[in-house]
């Protein structure tokens, strides 16, 4: 059977069929969120990484000088995605001991340091090797991980920083190292 009715209705079936496959390969992509704006009296990048610069020194400064062989920091860190835009800057330093037995021992004096200091919220973590390490975590949510190396580095406290979230100036992109 031919007729109006029978082209009309296979020029709809078809019609709907080049809509569905061409729908399939449509790309919908989620709104841009805003470029966030520095607000008046928010720290700069460069405040918040001396800031946290400063902070993590002070935390390798709690382990008693005899049993340090050496510090090591970062010059440069790199950036950590916030919720809202901002970024958050990540660095670390290393406390080298004169004896991998003292690691855990100057990891607990830390804590205890900071729990008196009384600065942020001190907790104990334990990592996937069973280690205890410390998490400080102050104001606007700056953190820091303190614990023993990994096995290949059996003589270091390692210090992770987090800073809190900022926006980044002009010219600088999350993924560069700052």
């Amino acid at each position: 059977m031919t007729g109006p009715l029978t082209n009309s209705f296979a020029g709809t079936v078809c019609a709907i069929a080049v809509l569905t496959a061409l729908g399939g390969c449509a790309v919908i992509q989620p709104p841009s969120p805003p470029t966030p704006t520095r607000t008046p009296g928010e720290p700069t990048i460069a405040e918040v990484k001396a800031g946290v610069q400063r902070r993590e020194h002070q935390i390798a400064d709690l382990v008693p000088a005899e049993l340090v062989d050496r510090t090591r920091s970062l010059d440069e860190g790199s950036f950590l995605s916030c919720a809202d835009g901002r970024q958050s800057w990540t660095g670390r330093t290393w406390v080298y001991l004169h004896d991998a037995d003292q690691v855990r021992p100057a990891v607990e004096m830390i804590r205890r340091a900071l729990v008196e200091a009384g600065d942020g919220v001190v907790s104990i973590r334990t990592d996937a090797a069973g280690d205890r390490g410390v998490t400080l975590t102050l104001p606007h949510d700056e953190q820091y991980l303190i614990g023993p190396g990994p096995d290949s580095d059996p003589t270091a406290i390692w210090i992770d920083s987090f800073s809190r979230c900022v926006v980044l100036p002009g010219g600088v992109l999350p993924g560069d190292s700052y």
